[in-house]
């Protein structure tokens, strides 16, 4: 057993109850387990809901967690980032707060709670995601620490998701050359037979498949791990993601650095079940994300251009400091440039292929503004740059903000 403090750790903008009353097993089955002591974990729901929904998520928290003895936080993004606002220069601010929708910008506020608490490891779930009805001894909490327990290189360790598949893949679901095509974009250097597998076994299959009993760990398959389902040591510390504006996939980064570096990740095969909220995909806006897919294809670029030839440091301050002088000896150069404009044609050229309404439209409306992409890429990489130089700072200046008013107390009177 790891004696550093864990933070576990959900972002929402919806009602997330019904995930939280079946995430609190995750964590009441680690303490039974006594694979985590209660002290070592802090839970944090950051809430970026309506008022009304808020209301329900906090009343979710206090009856689930009212038995476990761990800290429990239920953080509005609104005040966090009124915090934020008074201890950071106004530039800095900006990379972390800001306007508009930005994973990035979810991911790096918990990494600076996570900070604040003094935690090594986060353990992220989606707002949408449940535990398998047959987990009640095994969770998939209880399958990140083993790995963690049992080789210190592992830096990432999670699973995949049983169920709903992206918004962008359940309209074609049945129709694998256009999964081929719509996922070339988002993995661009895998063959064919890698892209087969990965749609087949992550997908088609994976997405069916119930959790057996006993847990099964692949190295070979780490390239199946969602964001929504894993934990991540320490490396967060160190560096942030993108804080880029309407991008999906920013947090992926972590990924990318296990793989360049001499760190390792580990896929298990405890799946959560995710489930739409109702009415999830009618509400959808479709252009807005069709663009975030666009322009998380384009950071993937960016990063592969930039990462190419560079060989990570295991340490995190040094790997920091290689990682924001590769995005910086990359972002300007005609190069880039010509293969940025590469991925938004061939973008266009797969969602126009596809004859569904919201795929066309999409395809027009980008094929319409390619240099408001490319800027915006640009843009957002030397924000990017930025934010990594600065990161040090950011922490220092917020180590003394108090998350203890947003804290649900032992006897529920918050």
């Amino acid at each position: 057993m790891t004696s550093e403090k864990h933070l576990y750790a959900i972002p929402t903008n919806r009602d997330a109850s019904k995930s939280i009353k079946s995430l609190a097993n995750d964590i009441a089955v680690a303490i039974d387990e006594h694979v985590l002591l209660p002290e070592q974990l802090i839970f944090v729901l950051l809430d970026s809901s309506t008022q009304a929904t808020f209301d329900r998520n906090h009343a979710q928290l206090k009856a689930s967690f009212k038995a476990l003895k761990i800290t429990c936080l239920h953080i509005p993004v609104s005040a966090f980032d009124a915090l934020l606002n008074q201890v950071l220069d106004p530039k800095l601010a900006a990379l972390v707060v800001g306007s508009g929708f930005s994973y990035g910008k979810m991911v790096n506020k918990i990494s600076i709670i996570a900070h604040l608490l003094g935690a090594h490891y986060i353990h992220r779930r989606d707002s949408d995601v449940y535990l398998q009805a047959n987990n009640t001894q095994i969770t998939p909490l209880i399958a990140e620490m083993r790995a963690f327990n049992e080789n210190d290189q592992f830096l990432l360790v999670g699973s995949s998701y049983l169920g709903a598949w992206g918004i962008d893949y359940s309209d074609v679901a049945d129709d694998l050359p256009t999964l081929r095509k719509l996922f070339s974009l988002s993995k661009p250097t895998y063959s064919p037979s890698q892209l087969d597998d990965y749609i087949n076994n992550k997908y088609v299959q994976g997405s069916t498949e119930t959790f057996p009993g006993n847990l099964a760990f692949s190295e070979q398959k780490s390239n199946y791990i969602d964001a929504g389902n894993f934990a991540l040591k320490e490396v967060f510390l160190n560096i942030p993601v993108s804080p880029a504006n309407i991008t999906s996939g920013t947090d992926y980064l972590y990924h990318t650095l296990v793989g360049k570096s001499g760190w390792r990740m580990v896929y298990h095969n405890d799946r959560v079940v995710h489930q739409y909220n109702e009415n999830r995909y009618d509400q959808i806006d479709h252009l807005t994300y069709g663009h975030s897919k666009l322009l998380s294809r384009l950071m993937t670029t960016v990063t592969n251009n930039a990462l190419t030839d560079v060989s990570l440091s295991d340490d995190f301050n040094d790997m920091a400091q290689q990682v924001a002088a590769a995005y910086l000896s990359t972002v300007d150069l005609a190069e880039l440039l010509a293969k940025l404009k590469t991925t938004i044609q061939k973008f266009v050229a797969v969602y126009a292929s596809i004859d569904l309404p919201h795929y066309q439209a999409i395809a027009t409306n980008v094929a319409q503004q390619p240099d408001t992409y490319l800027e915006k890429t640009i843009t957002d990489v030397h924000h990017f740059i930025d934010l990594i130089q600065n990161w040090p700072a950011i922490l220092k200046n917020t180590q003394a903000l108090e998350l203890a008013p947003f804290s649900i107390s032992a006897d529920n009177s918050r």
